[in-house]
């Protein structure tokens, strides 16, 4: 709440900031002072809610398509994660990976970088992967039953893959998101 009361008193409006998928913001109060808003889980965190909300709210099939965003989102942070963890700047590892689409990138730089893990990473179920793809190509409604599953098989598959690459980070004393910060400053 002191947080709140702080921003609110510095801003001339709490319309300046904005809220996006982006984990960091810059903002820059009345007096001229610039400072970070850093939203600690990020996309993945705040779409990963969505779909929870939409999912009690009963919106089943745009539950699976933000869970499955939130998913998408996780993979393709994964192999500028694993560059970094392996001594690469995150700009240098975001330049290397520009060389493929987004797509490709999302899956295919995924699948290429887990192979330099120390351990076995959690399996992409392609059931899972059938269904997001039936409710988004076929405007399919997923179940109940399907759209809780696939909730939590995303939630299970992101919370798992973080530990494998938080022991497989070499520099905890500098971990990613708070690197992503120093391209900032």
């Amino acid at each position: 709440e002191r947080q709140q009361e702080v921003l609110l008193k510095s801003l001339d409006s709490p319309k300046n900031i904005i809220f996006t998928t982006e984990i960091i913001q810059v903002i820059t109060c009345k007096a001229g002072h610039r400072f970070l808003l850093y939203k600690q889980d990020g996309a993945v965190g705040l779409l990963y809610e969505r779909a929870l909300t939409r999912f009690v709210q009963g919106q089943l099939r745009d539950a699976v398509i933000d869970a499955h965003t939130a998913f998408e989102m996780f993979i393709a942070e994964v192999p500028i994660k694993i560059l970094y963890n392996m001594g690469m700047s995150i700009q240098q590892a975001k330049e290397n990976l520009k060389q493929v689409s987004t797509a490709e990138r999302s899956i295919g730089s995924f699948i290429a970088m887990i192979s330099s893990l120390k351990e076995v990473p959690p399996r992409i179920d392609e059931d899972m992967i059938k269904l997001r793809n039936a409710a988004i190509h076929k405007g399919k409604y997923p179940s109940t039953e399907e759209a809780k599953n696939y909730i939590l098989w995303v939630g299970g598959f992101i919370q798992e893959f973080e530990k494998i690459l938080d022991k497989n980070d070499p520099t905890p004393s500098v971990p990613f998101h708070i690197a992503l910060l120093y391209e900032l400053i």
